[in-house]
């Protein structure tokens, strides 16, 4: 009885949602730095959860990936975990904080390739930045949460590298201890230790091809560089199976390292392209999430599924 009644509910719902998207095919609108943080909260799932999320990457990073492995990226710091919190243990590489002891004593998820270089050319990041792209563009949230590009890092280092290219600044200047990372706010530039440079630079590449995304000749220049004079290790090639295995693609700048001279060229505008379903597909979630949080996870799919393809079958027939 009970089921007959939901499966009721949820055909009424469906006609109701139907008939909303017909009376306005003619015009479709839509509704209008501790993200970073790396903890292992558990993560809070509903109707609306999906395959790519950040919070669900960095949970994987820390109790899967990055298990066996507790190293920051760019001090070499061990760090523990301490409640549900992740911990560095200073001692471990020299570190020091600079002036920012709250981020200088917990662990952040650093994007190698900063959010905002991927993030800044789509349309939603130019409406509302990363939480608005996160909200709404299904192709952002992959990229943002794609583990190939995620490390663990000091915070305050973190922080400090904010969204600047990597680079060569002169001299050996130590702000964090005995850390071998430079950052030059005036600048913009930020320069790592020499044994990551090909972390680095294989990370980018791997961005390149998977998301089409845009490296300038000058860095692609000093990528291929750092790629050339500093192979792969054991642990870039443990890391990569590990998040393959997880994520289900393979970095094979890595897997099948070797000397490069060049990167393959770019299609212009791909990356908007491809995300007009997973675009679409968000919004119309976030549109309707009053009805599909009341819904169980298999009927919202499915009925999400059906209202984004109606809808772009209508976009299409008027074009």
């Amino acid at each position: 009885m009970i089921s007959s009644l939901m499966m009721k509910k949820n055909i009424l719902i469906l006609l109701l949602l139907s008939s909303v998207l017909l009376a306005q095919n003619s015009n479709i609108e839509f509704s209008d730095d501790e993200d970073d943080v790396a903890t292992i909260e558990p993560e809070i799932f509903s109707a609306k959860s999906e395959k790519y999320s950040f919070s669900r990457s960095k949970r994987i990073l820390a109790t899967k990936i990055y298990r066996l492995h507790k190293k920051t990226f760019y001090a070499g710091c061990d760090y523990e975990i301490k409640g549900k919190q992740l911990v560095p243990i200073a001692d471990t590489c020299g570190f020091h904080y600079r002036k920012n002891p709250k981020r200088a004593n917990r662990i952040e998820w650093e994007h190698i390739v900063p959010a905002w270089h991927f993030g800044h050319v789509f349309k939603c990041w130019k409406e509302g930045g990363r939480k608005y792209c996160r909200d709404t563009n299904a192709k952002f949230r992959q990229m943002e949460a794609d583990m190939h590009n995620l490390v663990p890092s000091i915070g305050e280092i973190n922080g400090d590298r904010s969204n600047y290219p990597y680079g060569n600044i002169p001299g050996e200047k130590r702000v964090y201890g005995k850390v071998d990372m430079e950052i030059e706010s005036s600048k913009r530039v930020a320069e790592p230790k020499k044994n990551i440079l090909g972390d680095i630079a294989r990370t980018y590449f791997y961005m390149h091809d998977k998301y089409n995304m845009y490296i300038s000749p000058q860095q692609e220049k000093m990528l291929i560089k750092w790629n050339n004079q500093d192979p792969v290790t054991r642990w870039e090639k443990k890391k990569n199976l590990l998040v393959k295995d997880i994520q289900g693609d393979d970095n094979e700048y890595i897997s099948h390292y070797r000397k490069i001279t060049a990167l393959k060229p770019i299609q212009a505008d791909t990356i908007e392209e491809n995300s007009n379903f997973g675009d679409l597909k968000s919004e119309l979630e976030n549109k309707y999430s009053f009805i599909f949080d009341h819904l169980s996870k298999p009927v919202a799919t499915i009925l999400l599924l059906i209202m984004t393809l109606f809808t772009l079958y209508i976009r299409k027939r008027k074009k």
